[in-house]
C-alpha cells in the first residue's frame, strides 16, 4: 500500500532539493578561500547539510510504500538536524561578519593612507569581502530553508500523530 503524500511533505521535499542545490554553490564559494572566512564552519556544515538532504530524499523514496510509520521527513532525526545545522550556520555567519568587518577596516585604513588609488593587495581584499558577503547571503538563505524544513517536519509529525500514524515507530 502506498502512503498518501501530503502537500506539506511535498513542500519539505522541494525545499530539500533547493537546499541541496544551494549547498553546492555555497560549498564552492566557501572553498575559494579554503574555508578560512568562516573558520571551516561553513564548509563542514554545508557538506553535512548535503549529506542530510541526500539521505532524507533517498530514504523518503525508499520508504514511500511503508504506510504503517511516519514518512522520513516526519521522523525525529529529520526534524532535529535542520535546526542543528541552522545554529551552525548562524555561528558561521557571525564569524564571517567579524572577518568582513576586520578586512574592511584594514582596507579603509589602506585607502586613507594611500589616497584614491588602491594597491593590488587592497583590491584582493575587496574580492575576499565580496565573496564573504556572498557566502553570508547564501548562509542566511540556508538558515531559512533549514528552519522551514524543521518547522514543517514538526508540524507534519504532529498532524500524523493525530491521524494515528507511527504509534509504535518513531
Amino acid at each position: 500500500m502506498t502512503t498518501q503524500t501530503t502537500p506539506q511533505t511535498q513542500a519539505i521535499l522541494h525545499i530539500l532539493y533547493a537546499l541541496l542545490g544551494i549547498s553546492v554553490v555555497l560549498f564552492v564559494i566557501s572553498m575559494l578561500f579554503g574555508g578560512v572566512v568562516t573558520l571551516w564552519i561553513s564548509p563542514v556544515t554545508t557538506l553535512l547539510a548535503m549529506v542530510y538532504s541526500s539521505t532524507v530524499l533517498v530514504l523518503n523514496y525508499k520508504r514511500r510504500n511503508d504506510a504503517a510509520s511516519f514518512p522520513t521527513v516526519e521522523r525525529i532525526p529529520a526534524i532535529f538536524f535542520p535546526f542543528f545545522f541552522a545554529v551552525a550556520y548562524l555561528a558561521a555567519i557571525c564569524v564571517a561578519i567579524v572577518v568582513v568587518v576586520h578586512i574592511a577596516a584594514q582596507l579603509e585604513g589602506t585607502a586613507d593612507s594611500l589616497g584614491v588609488s588602491l594597491p593590488d593587495s587592497a583590491r584582493s581584499g575587496y574580492i575576499v569581502c565580496g565573496f564573504a558577503i556572498a557566502e553570508i547571503v547564501l548562509m542566511v538563505v540556508q538558515v531559512g530553508l533549514l528552519t522551514s524544513v524543521g518547522a514543517l517536519g514538526l508540524k507534519e509529525r504532529k498532524a500524523a500523530t493525530t491521524r494515528g500514524l507511527g504509534a509504535t515507530k518513531a
